[in-house]
């Protein structure tokens, strides 16, 4: 996950005064747990705004889930909304002292301000301990959601200041029970579902796995993956009319060949899958066999390009989920151990590859946790022992790979809950945050920009160093209505340092260097004029401020390699950070636009809370800087700029958007 997987953070669970609320003669992980199913009827109420929203914020809905769960026990202990003594708002209790509460007290509107909410103090848990891992950073920001980040001083004692001293670790243990309600069993329901379709073919898919080396059960997966065993289709066609079959082969792509159904296209379908396993072969040459295969699987959807690495293959891929996805289904449950009806044999990558299959770790834990707390525990294992004779009496061929090793996922979004409503799994694993952590790249900043046009555009006077100047406003400008973040005019700057100035071999620095790059780049601009307008008036801010932060971060585009800057870190006009955010939209899009002023929004309100006493403009200025070098960085209003770029990124951006201001081309 983007913010750290849930399933990783360990966790002590509810506290004795915490599981006292329902009488529970125990604390811990068992009573979080019993506490988040006593909730879960009430939660399913909103479990399409949690995934949503989750989906959105590219953070785990099972943390959302979990936090309203303690704080309000999805909705039980509010009074027309309200909780905490009427000072508390909604299912996340957005606290009013604090916070101006947005939406209806269960509208996605308040589940997304709360979310946002908390993905701020995970950001700030990032940059006040560096050094703890991505586990202890989400552990820390559900801290602080309780009792802010001053009150997190210690990942030891995390917990110290909280309510109940518990609340992380009740809200990460009452998460990882709906995050296991989902996930893997989501999967393995979704399979189970598929499987009286699936008979239907599965002589031809043994026959094609035999002809190719392939396990027929990673084909089956697949197929239930893509068709649901053809139950999606309309007269063989899928994805809009653009993918053909039970193995969907995409028209654009591919020719498709043979009936939806019919042997030549699963063996097509087969092929393309055998020739993106053999291009993951090549392009990861160090991974295991297993994971090889798992993303070729990925690769089947996505395309080998979009696999970059192995703990994030499924980030772009349909759900985000999709090689976990089809291997759960593939695996279907093998959880108790079996001996293979054959030795293994053949080239790719089988189920059951393997002498013996162990219990899989996560029905161990489950199974333990049910132990202690009921006798549900054997109900479930000989169900999974029964669906897993079920699944073994159909595939039959064996291989080399061990497709069982692969590590367990959770499928995301796509799943369709099982009967124990596994209605949390992550909606889009990583995604990006509209707070906290820097979000400026160093592209278009240090990379030089020599070419580009100087056209006069929107009927803009040409400016060149030496007659730049400083800016003289438009008459009336000194009357402009005031801006909610301040107004860009009235910002002091010293503009570009000798540094920045040398991008475009001026022998000039200051506000006349900047101008002359700001008017270097508005030809480039005037293609993204429109959306620039667009977003700035959507989200509240001067355009002239977001078309400042393209010129310095991308020049407008012209320093990115297919959309990517800062050696490939940072994305699109506005250089969105990827360490930090998960780009979204097109490089030049407005979705990315709307994703990089909301970072920016974010910083300048983080600014806004760290120093209340500046003004509207020396506000929006540090904002800007922290957009480079993050809200840390910003110590004083004088050397606001140490640190960043080139020593001058928000005096070179707030000259060249002062320029753009001064010539009406925004």
């Amino acid at each position: 996950m983007g913010y750290g997987n849930i399933m990783d953070v360990d966790t002590d669970g509810a506290s004795r005064e915490t599981a006292a609320q329902d009488r529970l003669p125990y604390d811990g992980v068992s009573a979080s747990k019993h506490m988040a199913e006593t909730d879960l009827a009430r939660m399913n109420k909103y479990k399409g705004i949690i995934r949503r929203v989750g989906a959105q914020k590219g953070i785990d809905a099972a943390i959302i889930a979990g936090i309203i769960s303690r704080e309000c026990r999805a909705g039980n202990t509010l009074q027309n909304g309200w909780g905490d003594h009427h000072n508390a708002w909604g299912l996340m209790q957005v606290d009013k002292r604090y916070h101006t509460p947005r939406g209806a007290w269960d509208s996605e509107e308040h589940v997304r301000q709360c979310t946002d909410i908390l993905i701020t103090f995970i950001n700030e848990m990032r940059n006040r301990f560096p050094c703890w891992s991505a586990a202890q950073h989400l552990k820390g920001g559900i801290a602080a959601y309780n009792c802010g980040p001053e009150g997190v001083t210690s990942y030891g004692d995390v917990d110290g200041s909280t309510t109940g001293r518990d609340y992380s670790n009740d809200v990460v243990a009452r998460a990882q029970w709906y995050k296991s309600q989902g996930g893997v069993p989501a999967s393995n329901a979704m399979a189970q579902t598929d499987l009286g379709r699936m008979n239907n073919y599965k002589v031809i898919v043994r026959k094609v796995a035999a002809q190719k080396g392939m396990d027929p059960a990673i084909i089956a997966g697949i197929i239930s993956r893509e068709s649901r065993a053809g139950n999606v289709l309309r007269g063989g066609w899928g994805d809009n009319g653009n993918a053909w079959g039970l193995m969907q082969v995409d028209k654009n792509y591919h020719t498709p060949r043979g009936g939806w159904d019919s042997e030549e296209h699963l063996s097509q379908g087969t092929d393309i899958l055998i020739g993106f396993i053999d291009q993951i072969k090549n392009k990861f040459s160090s991974w295991t066999a297993e994971r090889q295969l798992k993303g070729g699987i990925a690769a089947y959807n996505t395309g080998v390009g979009g696999v970059q690495t192995y703990e994030r293959m499924d980030v772009g891929t349909t759900g985000d989920d999709y090689s976990s996805d089809v291997v759960a289904r593939a695996q279907c449950c093998l959880v108790v151990t079996v001996r293979p009806l054959r030795e293994p044999q053949g080239q790719v990558g089988n189920i059951r590859g393997y002498k013996e299959v162990e219990e899989s770790h996560w029905l161990r834990k489950r199974q333990r946790e049910h132990r202690q707390e009921s006798s549900h525990s054997w109900t479930s294992h000989h169900f999974y022992k029964m669906l897993m004779w079920l699944i073994l009496s159909w595939c039959g061929f064996s291989s080399s790979v061990d497709l069982s090793r692969l590590v367990r996922i959770s499928a995301s979004s796509t799943a369709v809950p099982s009967a124990a409503s596994g209605i949390y799994t992550a909606a889009g694993t990583i995604g990006g945050s509209t707070a906290g952590s820097t979000a400026g790249s160093t592209a278009g900043t240090t990379s030089g920009c020599t070419a580009g046009s100087t056209d006069a555009a929107y009927d803009c006077p040409e400016v060149t160093s030496e007659t730049a100047g400083p800016v003289t406003m438009p008459r009336g400008m000194e009357e402009e209505k005031d801006n909610v973040y301040g107004k860009i005019s009235k910002v002091d700057t010293n503009g570009a340092s000798e540094k920045t100035a040398r991008q475009d071999k001026l022998k000039t620095k200051g506000v006349a260097a900047s101008n002359t790059m700001a008017q270097t780049d508005l030809a480039r601009l005037k293609k993204y004029k429109d959306v620039i307008k667009k977003v700035g008036g959507q989200k509240g801010i001067d355009p002239v401020i977001i078309a400042a932060i393209i010129s310095r971060e991308s020049r407008a585009g012209n320093v990115l390699k297919d959309g990517w800057g800062d050696n490939g870190n940072a994305w699109g006009l506005m250089q969105v950070d990827k360490r930090f955010h998960n780009p979204r939209g097109g490089w030049d899009s407005e979705e990315h636009l709307s994703q990089g002023t909301d970072i920016l929004i974010g910083f300048i309100d983080q600014i806004k809370k760290k120093f209340p006493k500046w003004t509207p403009e020396q506000q929006l200025k540090g904002g800007i800087a922290a957009y480079n070098i993050g809200a840390r960085g910003v110590q004083t209003y004088e050397g606001m700029d140490v640190g960043t770029t080139g020593d001058d990124y928000s005096s070179d951006v707030v000259a060249r958007a002062q320029w753009y201001k001064s010539k009406g081309c925004f």
